[in-house]
Protein backbone atom coordinates (compact mmCIF):
# COMPACT_ATOMS: atom_id res chain seq x y z
CA UNK A 1 0.00 0.00 0.00
CA UNK A 2 1.37 3.55 -1.01
CA UNK A 3 -0.17 6.49 0.92
CA UNK A 4 0.64 9.89 0.31
CA UNK A 5 -0.87 12.46 3.07
CA UNK A 6 0.65 15.18 4.67
CA UNK A 7 4.25 15.33 5.02
CA UNK A 8 4.85 12.64 2.83
CA UNK A 9 6.23 15.09 0.57
CA UNK A 10 5.44 15.18 -3.72
CA UNK A 11 5.54 12.15 -5.40
CA UNK A 12 6.06 11.95 -9.15
CA UNK A 13 5.21 9.29 -11.27
CA UNK A 14 6.12 9.55 -15.06
CA UNK A 15 6.85 6.78 -17.51
CA UNK A 16 6.67 4.61 -14.24
CA UNK A 17 4.10 1.51 -13.60
CA UNK A 18 2.46 1.03 -10.07
CA UNK A 19 1.58 -3.26 -9.96
CA UNK A 20 -0.34 -4.96 -7.58
CA UNK A 21 -1.23 -2.77 -4.99
CA UNK A 22 -3.60 -0.09 -3.08
CA UNK A 23 -2.91 3.53 -4.25
CA UNK A 24 -4.22 5.94 -1.29
CA UNK A 25 -4.08 9.82 -1.85
CA UNK A 26 -4.68 12.03 0.93
CA UNK A 27 -5.28 15.56 -0.51
CA UNK A 28 -3.73 18.90 0.64
CA UNK A 29 -5.96 21.31 2.31
CA UNK A 30 -5.79 23.24 -1.21
CA UNK A 31 -6.86 20.42 -2.90
CA UNK A 32 -3.70 19.35 -4.83
CA UNK A 33 -3.24 15.85 -4.15
CA UNK A 34 0.83 14.59 -3.29
CA UNK A 35 0.90 12.17 -6.12
CA UNK A 36 1.38 14.09 -9.66
CA UNK A 37 1.25 11.46 -12.68
CA UNK A 38 2.83 12.43 -16.19
CA UNK A 39 2.82 9.34 -18.43
CA UNK A 40 2.22 6.50 -15.63
CA UNK A 41 0.68 2.90 -15.89
CA UNK A 42 -1.43 1.45 -13.01
CA UNK A 43 -1.97 -2.12 -13.35
CA UNK A 44 -3.65 -4.42 -11.45
CA UNK A 45 -4.14 -1.06 -8.40
CA UNK A 46 -6.34 -0.29 -5.97
CA UNK A 47 -7.59 3.10 -5.58
CA UNK A 48 -8.24 3.18 -1.40
CA UNK A 49 -8.98 7.08 -2.03
CA UNK A 50 -10.31 9.45 -4.68
CA UNK A 51 -7.91 10.63 -7.56
CA UNK A 52 -7.21 14.02 -8.81
CA UNK A 53 -5.22 14.52 -12.15
CA UNK A 54 -4.68 18.30 -11.80
CA UNK A 55 -1.92 19.15 -14.10
CA UNK A 56 -1.51 20.22 -17.51
CA UNK A 57 -1.27 17.09 -19.85
CA UNK A 58 -1.21 14.59 -16.87
CA UNK A 59 -1.55 11.35 -18.62
CA UNK A 60 -2.41 8.02 -16.29
CA UNK A 61 -2.77 4.72 -18.46
CA UNK A 62 -4.54 1.61 -16.95
CA UNK A 63 -3.24 -1.29 -18.18
CA UNK A 64 -5.42 -4.35 -18.37
CA UNK A 65 -4.05 -7.86 -19.94
CA UNK A 66 -5.09 -11.71 -19.85
CA UNK A 67 -2.50 -12.06 -16.54
CA UNK A 68 -3.74 -8.98 -14.82
CA UNK A 69 -8.07 -8.23 -16.08
CA UNK A 70 -8.17 -5.23 -13.22
CA UNK A 71 -6.13 -2.95 -14.95
CA UNK A 72 -7.93 -0.22 -11.87
CA UNK A 73 -10.52 -1.20 -8.80
CA UNK A 74 -11.88 2.24 -7.71
CA UNK A 75 -14.10 0.80 -4.66
CA UNK A 76 -16.49 3.07 -5.21
CA UNK A 77 -13.39 5.97 -4.62
CA UNK A 78 -13.91 8.62 -8.19
CA UNK A 79 -11.04 9.83 -10.76
CA UNK A 80 -11.59 13.90 -11.31
CA UNK A 81 -9.49 15.12 -14.53
CA UNK A 82 -9.58 18.92 -13.49
CA UNK A 83 -5.54 19.18 -15.67
CA UNK A 84 -5.54 21.28 -18.80
CA UNK A 85 -5.79 18.20 -21.86
CA UNK A 86 -4.93 15.37 -19.20
CA UNK A 87 -5.80 11.85 -20.23
CA UNK A 88 -6.71 8.74 -18.60
CA UNK A 89 -6.05 6.01 -20.86
CA UNK A 90 -7.54 2.37 -21.06
CA UNK A 91 -4.81 0.05 -22.82
CA UNK A 92 -5.08 -3.60 -22.95
CA UNK A 93 -2.66 -5.88 -24.26
CA UNK A 94 -3.04 -8.40 -27.53
CA UNK A 95 -2.92 -12.02 -26.54
CA UNK A 96 -5.15 -13.44 -29.45
CA UNK A 97 -7.37 -10.72 -29.34
CA UNK A 98 -8.06 -7.35 -27.82
CA UNK A 99 -9.36 -8.23 -24.36
CA UNK A 100 -11.01 -5.08 -23.20
CA UNK A 101 -12.02 -3.36 -20.39
CA UNK A 102 -14.70 -2.53 -17.83
CA UNK A 103 -15.13 0.70 -15.48
CA UNK A 104 -17.56 -0.02 -12.69
CA UNK A 105 -18.52 1.58 -9.02
CA UNK A 106 -16.67 4.82 -9.77
CA UNK A 107 -17.24 8.44 -11.29
CA UNK A 108 -14.79 10.04 -13.91
CA UNK A 109 -15.38 13.37 -14.03
CA UNK A 110 -14.02 15.45 -17.01
CA UNK A 111 -13.58 19.27 -15.31
CA UNK A 112 -10.37 20.42 -17.32
CA UNK A 113 -10.66 21.86 -20.55
CA UNK A 114 -9.94 19.46 -22.93
CA UNK A 115 -9.77 16.48 -20.49
CA UNK A 116 -10.30 13.04 -22.51
CA UNK A 117 -11.02 9.84 -21.51
CA UNK A 118 -9.28 7.09 -24.28
CA UNK A 119 -10.45 3.41 -24.23
CA UNK A 120 -8.32 0.80 -25.24
CA UNK A 121 -8.12 -1.32 -28.53
CA UNK A 122 -10.91 -3.96 -27.39
CA UNK A 123 -14.25 -2.61 -26.25
CA UNK A 124 -14.61 -0.55 -23.17
CA UNK A 125 -17.52 -0.95 -21.06
CA UNK A 126 -18.76 1.31 -18.92
CA UNK A 127 -20.57 0.06 -15.78
CA UNK A 128 -24.14 0.27 -14.07
CA UNK A 129 -22.38 1.75 -11.27
CA UNK A 130 -20.08 3.82 -13.52
CA UNK A 131 -20.11 7.35 -14.52
CA UNK A 132 -18.48 9.68 -17.06
CA UNK A 133 -19.24 13.20 -17.20
CA UNK A 134 -17.87 16.18 -19.26
CA UNK A 135 -18.22 18.99 -17.69
CA UNK A 136 -15.82 21.68 -19.36
CA UNK A 137 -14.61 22.72 -22.99
CA UNK A 138 -13.79 20.31 -25.46
CA UNK A 139 -13.93 17.10 -22.93
CA UNK A 140 -13.66 13.72 -25.10
CA UNK A 141 -14.67 10.07 -24.70
CA UNK A 142 -13.00 8.26 -27.35
CA UNK A 143 -13.26 4.04 -28.32
CA UNK A 144 -10.83 2.91 -30.80
CA UNK A 145 -12.71 -0.91 -29.86
CA UNK A 146 -16.07 0.75 -29.17
CA UNK A 147 -18.31 1.60 -26.27
CA UNK A 148 -21.04 0.33 -23.95
CA UNK A 149 -22.74 2.15 -22.12
CA UNK A 150 -24.34 0.35 -19.22
CA UNK A 151 -24.08 3.15 -16.35
CA UNK A 152 -24.42 6.67 -17.29
CA UNK A 153 -22.66 9.11 -19.48
CA UNK A 154 -23.14 13.12 -19.11
CA UNK A 155 -22.49 16.50 -20.80
CA UNK A 156 -23.12 18.98 -18.13
CA UNK A 157 -20.93 22.00 -19.16
CA UNK A 158 -23.18 25.01 -19.95
CA UNK A 159 -22.67 26.05 -23.46
CA UNK A 160 -19.76 22.85 -24.17
CA UNK A 161 -19.69 20.12 -26.10
CA UNK A 162 -19.02 16.67 -24.65
CA UNK A 163 -17.26 14.57 -27.66
CA UNK A 164 -17.61 10.89 -27.90
CA UNK A 165 -15.78 9.48 -30.84
CA UNK A 166 -16.33 5.26 -30.64
CA UNK A 167 -15.55 3.19 -33.09
CA UNK A 168 -19.11 1.71 -32.49
CA UNK A 169 -21.65 2.41 -29.61
CA UNK A 170 -24.50 1.46 -28.13
CA UNK A 171 -26.20 2.74 -25.10
CA UNK A 172 -27.95 0.14 -22.24
CA UNK A 173 -27.79 2.61 -19.87
CA UNK A 174 -28.35 6.78 -19.25
CA UNK A 175 -27.35 9.36 -21.91
CA UNK A 176 -27.92 12.72 -21.10
CA UNK A 177 -27.14 16.18 -22.08
CA UNK A 178 -28.24 18.51 -18.64
CA UNK A 179 -27.85 22.24 -17.94
CA UNK A 180 -26.66 23.60 -20.96
CA UNK A 181 -24.17 20.77 -21.98
CA UNK A 182 -24.15 19.04 -25.52
CA UNK A 183 -23.36 15.90 -26.67
CA UNK A 184 -21.72 14.62 -29.95
CA UNK A 185 -21.89 11.80 -30.73
CA UNK A 186 -19.97 10.45 -33.92
CA UNK A 187 -21.71 7.51 -34.92
CA UNK A 188 -24.88 6.21 -35.06
CA UNK A 189 -26.04 4.07 -32.02
CA UNK A 190 -29.14 1.88 -30.98
CA UNK A 191 -30.68 2.81 -27.52
CA UNK A 192 -31.59 0.48 -25.27
CA UNK A 193 -31.76 2.45 -22.35
CA UNK A 194 -32.29 6.26 -21.37
CA UNK A 195 -31.89 9.17 -23.95
CA UNK A 196 -32.70 12.94 -22.18
CA UNK A 197 -31.64 15.71 -24.03
CA UNK A 198 -32.38 18.39 -21.40
CA UNK A 199 -33.62 22.14 -21.83
CA UNK A 200 -31.25 24.75 -24.04
CA UNK A 201 -29.19 21.31 -24.45
CA UNK A 202 -28.07 19.44 -27.47
CA UNK A 203 -27.71 15.79 -28.56
CA UNK A 204 -26.37 15.35 -32.40
CA UNK A 205 -25.54 12.03 -33.47
CA UNK A 206 -23.61 11.66 -36.70
CA UNK A 207 -25.67 8.47 -38.19
CA UNK A 208 -28.88 6.99 -37.66
CA UNK A 209 -30.64 6.68 -34.42
CA UNK A 210 -32.57 3.28 -33.31
CA UNK A 211 -34.58 3.37 -30.17
CA UNK A 212 -36.05 -0.73 -28.83
CA UNK A 213 -37.85 -1.59 -26.55
CA UNK A 214 -37.21 -0.72 -23.54
CA UNK A 215 -35.67 2.70 -24.62
CA UNK A 216 -37.05 6.19 -23.60
CA UNK A 217 -35.93 9.12 -25.46
CA UNK A 218 -37.24 12.94 -23.89
CA UNK A 219 -36.18 15.82 -25.81
CA UNK A 220 -36.81 18.90 -23.98
CA UNK A 221 -33.60 20.68 -25.78
CA UNK A 222 -32.70 19.56 -29.35
CA UNK A 223 -31.87 16.53 -30.92
CA UNK A 224 -30.00 16.38 -34.43
CA UNK A 225 -29.55 13.72 -36.90
CA UNK A 226 -26.96 14.27 -39.33
CA UNK A 227 -24.97 12.51 -42.46
CA UNK A 228 -28.38 11.65 -43.67
CA UNK A 229 -28.71 9.91 -40.41
CA UNK A 230 -32.95 8.32 -40.04
CA UNK A 231 -34.68 7.61 -37.07
CA UNK A 232 -36.40 4.58 -35.74
CA UNK A 233 -38.44 3.60 -33.31
CA UNK A 234 -39.36 0.34 -32.19
CA UNK A 235 -43.23 -0.36 -31.57
CA UNK A 236 -44.21 0.51 -28.33
CA UNK A 237 -41.73 2.74 -27.28
CA UNK A 238 -41.87 6.75 -27.32
CA UNK A 239 -39.78 10.04 -28.05
CA UNK A 240 -41.19 11.97 -26.20
CA UNK A 241 -40.61 16.00 -27.43
CA UNK A 242 -41.79 18.00 -24.65
CA UNK A 243 -42.02 21.61 -23.16
CA UNK A 244 -40.56 21.29 -19.05
CA UNK A 245 -39.95 25.28 -18.81
CA UNK A 246 -40.36 28.27 -21.33
CA UNK A 247 -40.24 27.58 -24.82
CA UNK A 248 -38.27 29.41 -27.85
CA UNK A 249 -38.29 28.61 -31.52
CA UNK A 250 -35.89 26.24 -32.18
CA UNK A 251 -36.30 24.62 -28.81
CA UNK A 252 -37.66 21.22 -27.99
CA UNK A 253 -36.93 19.96 -31.93
CA UNK A 254 -35.84 17.18 -33.87
CA UNK A 255 -34.19 18.17 -36.79
CA UNK A 256 -33.40 15.06 -39.53
CA UNK A 257 -30.59 16.07 -42.32
CA UNK A 258 -31.26 13.96 -45.28
CA UNK A 259 -29.14 13.76 -48.49
CA UNK A 260 -31.45 15.57 -50.37
CA UNK A 261 -35.11 15.83 -51.59
CA UNK A 262 -35.13 12.26 -52.11
CA UNK A 263 -33.74 11.07 -48.94
CA UNK A 264 -36.35 12.67 -46.98
CA UNK A 265 -37.88 10.44 -44.35
CA UNK A 266 -40.72 12.20 -44.16
CA UNK A 267 -43.52 9.56 -44.48
CA UNK A 268 -41.53 7.60 -41.90
CA UNK A 269 -41.62 10.61 -39.38
CA UNK A 270 -45.29 11.23 -40.38
CA UNK A 271 -46.61 7.43 -39.80
CA UNK A 272 -44.52 8.39 -35.88
CA UNK A 273 -46.40 11.12 -35.07
CA UNK A 274 -49.69 10.09 -36.07
CA UNK A 275 -49.40 6.87 -33.61
CA UNK A 276 -47.73 9.11 -30.92
CA UNK A 277 -51.00 11.71 -31.60
CA UNK A 278 -52.87 8.97 -31.06
CA UNK A 279 -56.08 11.36 -31.90
CA UNK A 280 -54.66 14.38 -30.20
CA UNK A 281 -54.21 12.77 -26.89
CA UNK A 282 -50.65 13.17 -27.32
CA UNK A 283 -49.76 9.87 -25.46
CA UNK A 284 -49.24 6.84 -28.34
CA UNK A 285 -45.96 5.15 -28.75
CA UNK A 286 -43.78 6.48 -31.54
CA UNK A 287 -42.75 10.36 -31.13
CA UNK A 288 -45.32 11.53 -28.80
CA UNK A 289 -45.11 14.72 -25.96
CA UNK A 290 -46.32 14.37 -22.28
CA UNK A 291 -46.12 18.30 -22.07
CA UNK A 292 -48.73 18.37 -25.44
CA UNK A 293 -50.97 15.67 -23.83
CA UNK A 294 -51.11 18.40 -20.50
CA UNK A 295 -51.82 20.62 -22.15
CA UNK A 296 -55.94 19.95 -23.42
CA UNK A 297 -55.17 20.51 -27.03
CA UNK A 298 -53.09 23.89 -27.07
CA UNK A 299 -50.05 22.38 -27.70
CA UNK A 300 -49.09 20.12 -30.12
CA UNK A 301 -46.33 18.36 -32.17
CA UNK A 302 -45.71 20.22 -35.55
CA UNK A 303 -43.52 18.88 -38.43
CA UNK A 304 -41.90 20.16 -41.99
CA UNK A 305 -40.35 19.08 -44.95
CA UNK A 306 -37.47 21.75 -46.25
CA UNK A 307 -38.69 21.09 -49.62
CA UNK A 308 -42.08 22.54 -49.45
CA UNK A 309 -40.09 26.12 -48.21
CA UNK A 310 -42.67 26.91 -45.60
CA UNK A 311 -40.23 26.87 -42.40
CA UNK A 312 -37.89 29.33 -42.15
CA UNK A 313 -34.07 27.99 -43.39
CA UNK A 314 -35.17 24.48 -43.52
CA UNK A 315 -33.66 23.46 -46.76
CA UNK A 316 -34.60 20.31 -48.74
CA UNK A 317 -33.65 17.22 -47.41
CA UNK A 318 -34.24 18.11 -43.90
CA UNK A 319 -37.31 17.38 -41.63
CA UNK A 320 -37.80 19.54 -38.79
CA UNK A 321 -40.12 18.76 -35.97
CA UNK A 322 -41.47 21.12 -33.20
CA UNK A 323 -43.28 21.70 -29.85
CA UNK A 324 -45.47 24.15 -30.22
CA UNK A 325 -49.07 25.41 -31.12
CA UNK A 326 -51.85 23.90 -32.69
CA UNK A 327 -52.36 25.48 -36.19
CA UNK A 328 -48.53 26.75 -36.12
CA UNK A 329 -47.77 25.67 -39.99
CA UNK A 330 -44.94 27.71 -40.42
CA UNK A 331 -43.41 26.79 -37.03
CA UNK A 332 -42.42 30.27 -36.00
CA UNK A 333 -44.18 29.84 -32.38
CA UNK A 334 -46.82 31.97 -33.13
CA UNK A 335 -50.30 30.97 -34.87
CA UNK A 336 -51.25 34.09 -37.40
CA UNK A 337 -52.67 34.99 -40.36
CA UNK A 338 -49.56 33.58 -42.41
CA UNK A 339 -50.11 30.75 -40.76
CA UNK A 340 -54.07 31.19 -41.87
CA UNK A 341 -52.94 31.75 -45.28
CA UNK A 342 -50.82 28.15 -45.40
CA UNK A 343 -54.50 26.65 -44.38
CA UNK A 344 -56.45 28.40 -46.85
CA UNK A 345 -54.72 27.96 -49.77
CA UNK A 346 -54.54 24.10 -49.50
CA UNK A 347 -58.18 23.78 -47.84
CA UNK A 348 -60.00 20.91 -48.71
CA UNK A 349 -57.15 18.98 -50.48
CA UNK A 350 -55.93 15.15 -49.15
CA UNK A 351 -52.37 13.98 -48.88
CA UNK A 352 -51.34 17.19 -46.41
CA UNK A 353 -49.23 17.55 -43.64
CA UNK A 354 -48.65 19.84 -40.65
CA UNK A 355 -46.96 22.38 -42.48
CA UNK A 356 -49.87 22.29 -45.30
CA UNK A 357 -52.44 23.38 -42.92
CA UNK A 358 -53.05 19.35 -41.15
CA UNK A 359 -53.38 19.99 -37.21
CA UNK A 360 -55.02 16.39 -36.67
CA UNK A 361 -52.81 14.45 -38.81
CA UNK A 362 -55.97 13.16 -40.91
CA UNK A 363 -54.06 13.79 -43.92
CA UNK A 364 -56.92 16.39 -45.13
CA UNK A 365 -57.29 20.09 -44.37
CA UNK A 366 -60.41 20.35 -43.33
CA UNK A 367 -63.03 22.75 -40.92
CA UNK A 368 -61.52 20.36 -38.15
CA UNK A 369 -58.21 21.95 -38.59
CA UNK A 370 -59.38 25.62 -38.94
CA UNK A 371 -60.99 25.05 -35.19
CA UNK A 372 -57.52 23.93 -34.27
CA UNK A 373 -56.05 27.23 -35.53
CA UNK A 374 -58.95 29.32 -34.21
CA UNK A 375 -58.36 28.41 -30.97
CA UNK A 376 -54.75 29.52 -30.71
CA UNK A 377 -55.16 32.80 -33.32
CA UNK A 378 -52.86 35.48 -31.75
CA UNK A 379 -50.99 33.18 -29.34
CA UNK A 380 -47.26 32.83 -29.05
CA UNK A 381 -45.24 29.82 -28.05
CA UNK A 382 -44.77 29.93 -24.16
CA UNK A 383 -44.94 28.33 -21.06
CA UNK A 384 -48.09 25.75 -21.12
CA UNK A 385 -49.52 27.87 -17.97
CA UNK A 386 -48.79 31.03 -19.22
CA UNK A 387 -49.69 31.74 -23.40
CA UNK A 388 -48.36 34.89 -24.36
CA UNK A 389 -50.58 37.08 -26.47
CA UNK A 390 -54.30 37.45 -26.91
CA UNK A 391 -55.46 38.53 -30.38
CA UNK A 392 -57.45 41.69 -30.94
CA UNK A 393 -61.27 40.98 -30.82
CA UNK A 394 -61.71 42.44 -34.29
CA UNK A 395 -59.01 40.39 -35.97
CA UNK A 396 -60.45 37.22 -34.07
CA UNK A 397 -63.61 38.05 -35.17
CA UNK A 398 -62.90 38.56 -38.59
CA UNK A 399 -61.09 34.93 -38.84
CA UNK A 400 -64.03 33.63 -37.47
CA UNK A 401 -66.72 34.85 -40.11
CA UNK A 402 -64.39 36.28 -43.09
CA UNK A 403 -62.08 33.26 -42.67
CA UNK A 404 -65.10 30.50 -42.32
CA UNK A 405 -66.84 31.98 -45.09
CA UNK A 406 -63.93 31.88 -47.49
CA UNK A 407 -63.36 28.14 -46.22
CA UNK A 408 -66.97 26.66 -47.04
CA UNK A 409 -66.82 28.74 -50.00
CA UNK A 410 -63.95 27.16 -51.20
CA UNK A 411 -65.22 23.66 -50.07
CA UNK A 412 -68.33 23.82 -52.47
CA UNK A 413 -66.43 25.04 -55.06
CA UNK A 414 -64.52 21.80 -54.90
CA UNK A 415 -67.52 20.07 -54.72
CA UNK A 416 -69.27 21.44 -57.69
CA UNK A 417 -66.31 20.86 -59.60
Amino acid sequence: TLTFGSGSGVWNLQGGRIQNGTIIVNNQSGGQPYLEIHNGTFQNVTLGSNLTLNNSNASLSIANTVANPNGLITNGNGITLSGIDSSLNFTDAYSSGYIGQTIDNTAINLTGGGATVYGGSGTLTIGASASISGLAANNILEGNGGIINNGVIDAGANGETFYLYPTTFSNNGVLEATNGGSLSVSVGFTNTGTVDVGGASTLTIYGNYTQISPGTTTVNGSLVLMNGGSLSIATGTTVDISNTSASTVNANVLIIYGSGSAGSPNSAIRNYLISGYNGGAWNGPGISSTAAAASHGVYSLGYADGADGVASGLTAGKEKIMYTLGGDANLDGTVTLSDFAILRSNFGKTGMQWDQGDFNYDGTVSLSDFAILRSNFGKTLGPAAAISSTPEPATLGLLAMGGLGLLVRRMRGRVKS
